[in-house]
């Protein structure tokens, strides 16, 4: 089973878009929410879609950053048998549902420990203005600099068990390291 984690802090305005992004597979997933206290009606929204979904776990951030609390949520879904495989959701993202579909069959058909698709930038009137096309992986790329998407990637909890979560240390990097 998939992880997707979503980290919020005062995200009211945009993660509605990004969870109902998810709804077709609510079946399929199970949804990590961290909320690091916000006071905007995100987490009363979140503890209502809780309820609703049954599939979804809400906790609230120990500490403070986006690196710390995304890794607070990976933590929580390795404690979890059923989870293979994470991604991440961020709260101002969308899933691409037909890209999603895919993840989903190399979950279930493959021993596949990374993934990753391609991304889409839109502008706040939701007309796409770019896309981040990933092409495909080599080690070659990798070491002179290539990286994959990252808000794409997907990864088999065995990686995160035998590495680590993300390193707080890196910054920005963090993604990358």
């Amino acid at each position: 089973m998939l992880a997707l984690v979503t980290a919020t802090k005062n995200s009211m305005r945009t993660v509605r878009d990004a969870l109902e992004s998810a709804a077709s597979f609510r079946h399929k997933i199970k949804h990590y929410l961290i909320d690091a206290a916000s006071s905007d009606g995100t987490r009363e929204y979140l503890e209502s879609f809780v309820m609703t979904t049954g599939n979804s776990v809400l906790l609230s951030q120990r500490g403070t950053g986006l690196y710390p609390a995304l890794n607070q949520a990976v933590t929580a879904a390795l404690a979890d048998p059923e989870v293979t495989h994470i991604g991440f959701l961020h709260s101002d993202d969308r899933l691409i549902s037909t890209q999603f579909d895919e993840y989903l069959s190399h979950i279930g058909s493959s021993r596949c420990d990374f993934f990753y698709s391609n991304i889409e930038y839109h502008d706040t009137r939701d007309r796409r203005v770019r896309v981040w096309n990933a092409g495909r992986f080599s080690l070659f790329k990798l070491k002179t600099g290539w990286m994959p998407p990252h808000t794409s990637v997907v990864v088999a909890t065995c990686i995160y068990r035998d590495f680590g979560v993300y390193n707080p240390a890196f910054g920005t990097a963090a993604d990358y390291e």
